[in-house]
Parts: structure tokens; C-alpha cells; sequence
């Protein structure tokens, strides 16, 4: 019985739940069978751990059954039923508590019984309801929609040729409601094409498009929203950008909590772009003061902090110097990464800190103890350890952590091709800034910094800063 599905799921069943479930398992209306409810007045007094050794079927048999011989068919036939209910219980309450089509069905009845005053009062006070909702996401529209299509059938009731606004009101909701689920799913594939190479078949998306470019009649705040969302993710422009800054000042308190999220993390993405792909700095800040504003809303995930985001927004602080944020960011969220990264986490994030205040013995020592088990985070590591030795001078070891690297790469597996020959890219120019670096000052030392000046453009990309280092140690030869 401990390891019943019935068990397992009253566990996850808070106290005031299991008093409305008593109620709900004695009422005639959900269940007749008095034997069911004998179960559950039995089983409630083992809530919450129901760990007790006389939780078993015998015992149940002996209480429900007294003096009669245990029937194991009997009693996995009442806990059938009891779990039964319990599932339907749940469905009560989401229907009552969560659903949106609850208002609907109870307008519905009322007007096939012809209750026209009922319905009158019933409709203003839902809609009095929904108009105090701060929220208007999909879920709002939604209500908002089934709300006008109640109020245009009942209209037509009334006077079936005067309801043509009524009409258009529920069109006009019921489309904001569509277009914003289309925009959402379109973010996705967008989003997952670019970084997976994944093409789906996005129906409509060019008509969509050019409805969004063109009308400026959108109510919904996250519609409006997720209307530019998309063509930042499709056309990576800083106007896009700009303004979803002012949109998300101005309907940050309208949004839900992960509508919230994802415009960050949208927002995130494009000056990850800039800085990664087009090795550009003007959006570093506005990269920082993004984390810094779901750090301050506590918004900063939407589950637990997994590791590679706990890296980022480490990394997003410390170019800009907000060495304070990075350290109370790393207090607060350091918890909650697994114990088997933690370690390694917390010696790159340090020696990634130490390497951009210039403490390059220490940030060699934290960033040689972070043993990541990816790939791509070992090669981080290799990438900011070479810089280390070429800041401190250590010739040798630059040109041993060359080869090692390139090693590593022919090796590597994971690593997609086109962020390989950024490195070898790398590799090849940090080889040559040592033999530049000793040549005397003259024409052919400035003929030679011009040509890995021109070459370090050439680098395909600046995933974790390559092509910025390689800029900064070209201006200083």
C-alpha cells in the first residue's frame, strides 16, 4: 500500500486539501459507495508520510471488513476507486480555481434555462472580475474572448439584428488571443532554427509578419510585446531592441512572470549576439543592467539556476565591473547548482573575476580547478589560461597551451566546426603576437600589426571574448 499510486498521490495533497477531499469522497453527488469512504477515513490518519507499518491491505481488510477473510481483489478494488476520485477531485478544483471555461459553462446553462436577469448579473460580474486582473496575458485574452462570445450570444438573443458590435468585439478579442499563441510559437522556431538548425513549417508567418509591421490597433500588452520580440529575433535590430526597453518599462506590472522571462531572455540573446558574433561592446551594459533587473525582481529562472546561466551572468557583470553584483549574484544562487559542478562553478567564476582585474597567478590557479565536464566550458577555460600566460609573459607556455589546444579541438567531438576555425583562427594570430611582440619598433613590426590587425577581423566570431583580447593586445604592440 505505501507504494500505491492511491499513496502517492495523496502525499502530494496539502492539509486543506485533504478536508475538501473528505468532503468531496462523503458527498452523494461524487460517490455512493459508504465502503470508499470507510477507505479514506482509514488512510487519512497515515497523511502526510504514510509510512506506518500498519498501512498494509490486511490491516485495511480487518477495519473495513471485520471478521471476515482478506480479499485481496475487494480492497484494490475500493483503493481503485477512492484513487479515482482523487484524480477527479483535482480536475474540481483546477476547473474551479484555474479554468477558464468555468464563467463560460455557467453562462451557457443560465441561458438555455432563459434566465435573461441571472445571466444580465452573472456576465457584469465577471467581467467586473476580469477587469480588475493585472495580468493580461494569453490566459487573460483568452477569458477575455470567451467573455465578449458570451456576451454577443446573449445580444442576439435579445435583438438579433443590433449585435453587430457585439460581433466585432468578440472577433477582435478572439484574434488578439490567436495572433499572440502564433507569435509565441513562431519566437520558438525562430530561436531553435538559428541555434539548431532546426526548419519548421511556420504557417501564415509572412502574412503574420506584415499584419505586425503594419497595424498599430493591437490592445493586449503582451501581444504588443511579443510582436516585437519577434522581429528582434528575426531582423536583430537595435530599434527592436529600444523598444522592447521602453515596452517592458511600460508593461513590466501587466506581464506574467515567464512572458517577463522570456522578453529578457530575448532581449539577453541580442546583446549575447553583439558581443558574440559581431564582437561589438555598446550593448554589454544594457546586457548587465537586464540581469541586474531580474536579480532585483527575483525573476532570474524559472526553475532551479542551472549552471551554464549561473556562468553567464557572472561573465555578463564582470565585463562591465560590477565586481559588488557578480559577488552577491554567486551568494545568492550558489546553492543551487548541483554539488557535482558547484566547485568548478564557483573556480571560474573567481578566476574569470581575477583575470579581468588583472590577477592573472590568480585567476590561473582557480581557472586550472575548474573541471567542467563540457566540452565547450573546457575550451573557455583553455581560451582565458593562454591569456593568462601571455599576459604574464610565460612565452613557452602560451606555445605549449597552443598545441594542446589545437590537440583538444582535432580531438573534440561536440564542438561545432564553425566555432573551431574561430579558434584555430585565434590560435594561429596568438601564436604570431609573441614573434610580432619581439621584433624592434619600425616598418616591419607596423606591416606585421597591420596584418593580424586585418586577420583578427577576419575571425568569424568572439565566443568568449577571442576576438576582443586580440584587438586590445594588437592596440598595445
Amino acid at each position: 500500500m505505501n507504494n500505491s499510486k492511491l499513496v502517492s498521490l495523496l502525499k502530494t495533497f496539502s492539509l486543506s486539501e485533504m478536508k475538501e477531499f473528505k468532503d468531496y469522497v462523503q458527498s452523494p453527488f461524487f460517490n455512493k459507495n459508504k465502503k470508499v469512504v470507510a477507505l479514506f477515513d482509514f488512510i487519512k490518519k497515515f497523511h502526510p508520510g504514510y509510512d506506518n507499518d500498519r498501512l498494509t491491505d490486511e490491516s485495511i481488510s480487518a477495519a473495513l471488513f471485520p471478521g471476515m477473510k482478506h480479499d485481496y481483489f475487494k480492497i484494490r478494488n475500493l483503493t481503485s476507486d477512492l484513487f479515482a476520485l482523487a484524480k477527479d477531485f483535482l480536475s474540481q478544483i483546477y476547473f474551479r480555481d484555474e479554468s477558464i471555461y468555468y464563467p463560460t459553462f455557467i453562462l451557457e446553462k443560465l441561458r438555455e434555462k432563459n434566465l435573461n436577469t441571472i445571466v444580465e448579473q452573472t456576465l457584469k460580474q465577471f467581467k467586473n472580475q476580469l477587469s480588475k486582473e493585472t495580468t493580461k496575458d494569453e490566459f487573460y485574452q483568452l477569458r477575455l474572448a470567451e467573455m465578449s462570445q458570451q456576451e454577443h450570444f446573449y445580444q442576439i438573443t435579445k435583438d438579433p439584428f443590433g449585435s453587430h458590435s457585439y460581433f466585432q468585439e468578440d472577433f477582435d478579442n478572439f484574434f488578439e488571443y490567436a495572433l499572440l499563441k502564433l507569435l509565441k510559437f513562431y519566437c520558438i522556431m525562430i530561436h531553435d532554427n538559428v541555434q539548431n538548425n532546426f526548419s519548421f513549417d511556420m504557417k501564415m508567418f509572412d502574412q503574420v509578419l506584415d499584419f505586425i509591421r503594419t497595424t498599430e490597433k493591437m490592445k493586449n500588452p503582451t501581444l504588443i510585446v511579443f510582436s516585437r520580440i519577434v522581429l528582434l529575433v528575426l531582423e536583430k535590430k537595435e530599434e527592436h531592441f529600444f523598444r522592447l526597453k521602453s515596452l517592458r518599462e511600460e508593461y513590466s506590472a501587466s506581464l506574467q512572470r515567464e512572458d517577463r522571462y522570456m522578453l529578457d531572455l530575448y532581449m539577453s540573446g541580442f546583446c549575447a549576439d553583439v558581443y558574440n558574433i559581431q564582437a561589438g561592446t555598446d550593448f554589454q551594459r544594457e546586457h548587465f543592467l537586464i540581469s541586474k533587473k531580474q536579480f532585483e525582481r527575483d525573476e532570474m529562472t524559472v526553475g532551479k539556476m542551472l549552471y551554464p546561466d549561473f556562468l553567464i551572468h557572472v561573465k555578463i557583470a564582470t565585463r562591465v565591473d560590477e565586481f559588488d553584483w557578480a559577488e552577491m549574484f554567486i551568494n545568492k544562487y550558489k546553492d543551487q547548482i548541483a554539488e557535482d559542478e558547484k566547485q568548478s562553478c564557483l573556480n571560474f567564476c573567481y578566476g574569470y573575476m581575477s583575470c579581468k582585474k588583472g590577477q592573472y597567478e590568480k585567476a590561473m590557479d582557480l581557472l586550472s580547478r575548474a573541471n567542467f565536464r563540457s566540452n565547450l566550458l573546457k575550451t573557455q577555460v583553455k581560451v582565458l589560461l593562454l591569456q593568462c600566460y601571455y599576459e604574464l609573459g610565460h612565452d613557452d607556455q602560451v606555445l605549449s597551451m597552443i598545441d594542446t589546444f589545437k590537440k583538444f579541438l582535432n580531438r573534440d567531438t561536440t564542438v561545432t566546426e564553425y566555432y573551431k576555425n574561430a579558434f584555430v583562427q585565434y590560435l594561429k594570430i596568438s601564436s604570431d603576437l609573441l614573434r610580432v611582440r619581439e621584433l624592434p619598433k619600425g616598418k616591419k613590426r607596423n606591416y606585421e600589426i597591420t596584418g593580424l590587425q586585418m586577420e583578427t577581423e577576419n575571425v568569424i566570431n568572439n565566443l568568449f571574448g577571442i576576438k576582443l583580447w586580440l584587438r586590445e593586445k594588437l592596440s598595445e604592440l
